[in-house]
């Protein structure tokens, strides 16, 4: 394991411990929410997460702000948010994405 990638799982782990589901469903590391997640040796980082509400805007903007608030972390070089288990995932990934 790179450095890189060790501090990047560190940053990782201090935002994430801290972020909530905008429902107040609890934290987004619960694992009804976050379904999988990976750091690579050049500190990027890919997350795999199941919305709460599937229907909710403010889950798309709360998963914006999430991979914003990830790229914003000088240890983490980028950050991809795949969204699983919801109708239409892959439009949600590509908003959140682009």
């Amino acid at each position: 394991m790179t450095r890189a990638q060790k501090a990047a799982k560190k940053a990782l782990a201090e935002i994430l411990r801290d972020w909530n589901d905008p429902h107040g469903a609890g934290s987004i590391m619960d694992e009804r929410w976050l379904c999988g997640l990976d750091v690579n040796e050049q500190a990027m980082v890919a997350l795999q997460i199941r919305p709460s509400r599937p229907h909710c805007p403010c889950c798309l903007v709360d998963l914006v702000d999430l991979k914003a608030k990830l790229e914003g972390h000088k240890k983490i070089v980028c950050a991809q948010i795949e969204v699983v288990d919801v109708p239409d995932a892959h439009r949600w990934t590509e908003a959140i994405n682009a």
